[in-house]
C-alpha cells in the first residue's frame, strides 16, 4: 500500500475499534462513549505512527531521541486528557487499574 501505516486505520498498535471494544468490556462503556473514544484512539495511534515513521530513517542523537520521547509523552498525555473528558470518574479509575495490570 503506497499510503503507508500512518494513514491506515489498521496499525501494529491495533485497530482503534478493537481497542475501544476491549475497553468497553473492561470499563462498561456506553455506545455513546464508544463512538467518542474510537476517533480519539485512532488519532493517537496515527500521531504516534507518524512520529516514528518520520524519524525512522534518521540517525538520532541523544537530543533528537529525547525530543521524540517528549513528543510521544505529549501524545499520550493529550490522549489521556481526551479520554478522561469522556469517561466517568469510576471508569477513569478502572482504566488506570487496567493499564497497571497490563504493564505489570
Amino acid at each position: 500500500m503506497a499510503t503507508g501505516l500512518a494513514s491506515s486505520a489498521q496499525s501494529p498498535m491495533g485497530d482503534p475499534s478493537d481497542i475501544a471494544a476491549e475497553l468497553q468490556s473492561e470499563l462498561g462503556l456506553t455506545n455513546e462513549q464508544m463512538a467518542q473514544l474510537t476517533p480519539v484512539l485512532g488519532g493517537s495511534i496515527r500521531s504516534m505512527i507518524s512520529l516514528v515513521m518520520n524519524n525512522a530513517d534518521k540517525r538520532m542523537g541523544v537530543r533528537q531521541k529525547l525530543q521524540m520521547a517528549k513528543s510521544l509523552k505529549k501524545i499520550k498525555s493529550d490522549t489521556n486528557s481526551q479520554m478522561n473528558a469522556i469517561l466517568s470518574p469510576q471508569q477513569q479509575q478502572a482504566l488506570q487499574a487496567y493499564r497497571d495490570q497490563r504493564q505489570g
